[in-house]
């Protein structure tokens, strides 16, 4: 009984030190991930919009779904390691549904 638990510590002790190893990739897992931006930035139908904020200045990208008539628009917040260049072909189909997209991006991430 006495060697079971001491193979049970020993595990737990391994797993613990192995989750301290790798903690910084599992909270931020997109920091090794090279970003698609300048490539994105120019595509067709992305305007590039800086917006004001009390901390400063945020970048969003704008897609005109609506073709100069009133529309809906959705405002896209991504999730943590991820960069609005992510997003970019997935909102494509809405805006050619005639809906306007417009990507945020998160203070320190892009």
């Amino acid at each position: 009984m006495g060697a079971l638990v001491r193979i049970l510590v020993l595990a737990y002790v391994g797993y613990v030190a192995l989750l301290f190893v790798l903690q910084r990739g599992l909270l931020f897992p997109g920091t090794r991930q090279a970003s698609l931006h300048a490539v994105d930035a120019a595509l067709p139908g992305v305007e590039q919009v800086w917006l004001s904020t009390s901390f400063g200045r945020v970048e969003a990208w704008f897609l005109d779904g609506s073709d100069g008539s009133p529309a809906s628009t959705v405002i896209f917040a991504h999730g943590n390691g991820e960069v609005i260049d992510h997003w970019r072909p997935e909102m494509q189909d809405p805006a050619d549904s005639g809906v306007n997209v417009l990507l945020v991006e998160f203070p320190g991430y892009g």
